[in-house]
């Protein structure tokens, strides 16, 4: 038995407001959705921007 499941994958760019990632992240997976997606896949860091933009070893224990 065999089934089918539809799956989307959503690439974005992720902000440093995270209202505003969220929101592209939640109008991807409607559009997803609307299109026949049954399980969506988020990027990571999905909900805010790439923290890490440059090497800073002040920073590693963070």
């Amino acid at each position: 038995m065999s089934q089918t499941l539809n799956v989307a994958v959503i690439q974005q760019a992720a902000w440093p407001d995270k209202a505003l990632s969220l929101a592209e992240s939640e109008a991807g997976i409607r559009r997803a959705a609307s299109q026949g997606a049954q399980l969506v896949l988020l990027q990571e860091l999905h909900a805010t921007h790439y923290f890490c933009q440059y090497e800073d070893p002040a920073l590693f224990d963070l």
